[in-house]
C-alpha cells in the first residue's frame, strides 16, 4: 500500500478476501501491523482507505477489537447479509444482529455496505414480517446503510450444487431465442429460476435498488447523512443512482425476453473448453464431465520491445 501511494498516488485499496474476519488470529495480526504501519512520516490510516468482505456473525465476534480495525485504515466493510432472516443462507444472521453489527461500525466510522441475495421463494413485500426483498431494504437503510447490493441467486461455479443446478434444469440455455452467455451469470440477469414468472424476479432486483437510491434519498442525505463520513452517504447515492440507470439499461431487454419469450433449459454443467488431464496422463479428477482430455496446447507469443527516445 505504501509503495503505490508513494509511486502511483493510488489511495484507496479493496481485499477480495470472502470474510476478513474468520481467522481472529490472522485477521489482528493484519490490522495490528497496519494499524502501526506508516507512510512518508504519517500514520497508514492518513494515508489510504480500503475495504473489504466480512459477514454479521463474525463483525460482532470481532466487536472488541473495532478500534484497531479503523485503525489499520479500514472506512467500509461489504458485509453478507444475504437474507436478514436466515431463509436462505444461514450465516448467523438476524434483523437484530444486523443492527447491532451496523451501529458498531458506525462507531467506529466504518460505513456498512450490506450484499443481498434474492431468490425463488422471497416476495418483493410483505405486510407482515421481515421476509419481502422491500421490507430488508427498508430495514437496512433505517440501519445506517449507505450503499446496497441486491444479486438474483445464481449458479457459481466451484461451489457445492453448481452441477447440480444444471442437472435439475434450473438454469436457462436461451430465453426468446437469445443464448445465455457465460457474462451473464452475473447476479444482475435472471438466468437460473424455477418462478413461474421469472420477469418478476428482474424487476423485484430493479424495484429494489430504485427504492434505496432516488432523488430523494440523496437530498436527504445532503441533510440527515446516515454516515459520520463526510458526505459519504450522498456521494454514494448518486453512484448508486448512476449505477441503477446503467443496470436498467442493460437489463430491460433481458426482462422482456423473460416476460414474453420462451425459454429453454439445459440438462448439465457446461463442460471446459481448454483440456485438461491429471500429471499421469489419464482424466483430470477435478473436471467437469464432458470436458475434452487432449493433449498439450503450444501457444506462440509474440512480443514488441518499446524503447523510449
Amino acid at each position: 500500500m505504501g509503495r503505490l501511494y508513494q509511486e502511483y498516488g493510488i489511495r484507496y485499496f479493496f481485499g477480495t478476501d470472502d470474510n476478513f474476519f474468520s481467522q481472529k488470529e490472522r485477521a489482528l495480526e493484519i490490522v495490528e501491523t497496519l494499524a502501526r504501519a506508516e507512510i512518508g512520516g504519517a500514520r497508514l490510516r492518513r494515508r489510504v482507505r480500503w475495504g473489504t468482505e466480512v459477514t454479521v456473525h463474525d463483525t460482532l465476534q470481532f466487536k472488541d477489537y473495532m478500534r484497531d480495525v479503523s485503525n489499520a485504515g479500514i472506512r467500509a466493510l461489504w458485509l453478507g447479509v444475504e437474507d436478514m432472516t436466515a431463509t436462505l443462507i444461514k450465516k448467523g444472521q438476524s434483523v437484530d444482529k444486523t443492527r447491532e453489527a451496523f451501529d458498531l461500525l458506525h462507531k467506529h466510522h466504518i460505513a456498512p455496505m450490506p450484499m443481498m441475495m434474492h431468490h425463488d421463494t422471497q416476495p418483493l413485500y410483505t405486510r407482515k414480517g421481515d421476509y419481502g426483498l422491500l421490507n430488508q431494504v427498508r430495514l437496512l437503510r433505517k440501519a445506517r446503510a449507505i450503499s446496497l447490493q441486491v444479486l438474483m441467486i445464481t449458479p457459481a461455479t466451484g461451489s457445492k450444487l453448481y452441477e447440480e443446478c444444471f442437472t435439475s434444469g434450473m438454469v436457462y440455455e436461451t430465453v426468446g431465442g437469445r443464448q445465455v452467455e457465460p457474462r451473464m451469470f452475473d447476479g444482475n440477469h435472471v438466468v437460473a429460476s424455477r418462478h413461474e414468472k421469472p420477469w418478476r424476479k428482474q424487476l423485484n432486483v430493479l424495484a429494489a435498488y430504485m427504492y434505496f437510491y432516488n432523488p430523494l434519498r440523496f437530498l436527504y442525505a445532503l441533510v440527515r447523512p446516515k454516515s459520520k463520513l463526510y458526505l459519504a452517504d450522498a456521494v454514494m447515492q448518486l453512484t448508486g443512482m448512476w449505477g441503477v440507470g446503467l443496470t436498467v439499461r442493460r437489463t430491460l431487454g433481458w426482462l422482456l425476453r423473460l416476460r414474453f419469450g420462451r425459454i429453454t433449459r439445459r440438462s448439465q454443467a457446461p463442460g471446459a473448453v481448454i483440456p485438461m488431464r491429471a500429471p499421469g496422463g489419464g482424466p483430470a479428477s477435478h473436471a467437469l464431465p464432458g470436458t475434452p482430455q487432449g493433449g498439450y496446447v503450444s501457444v506462440g507469443i509474440k512480443a514488441k520491445a518499446y524503447v523510449s527516445p
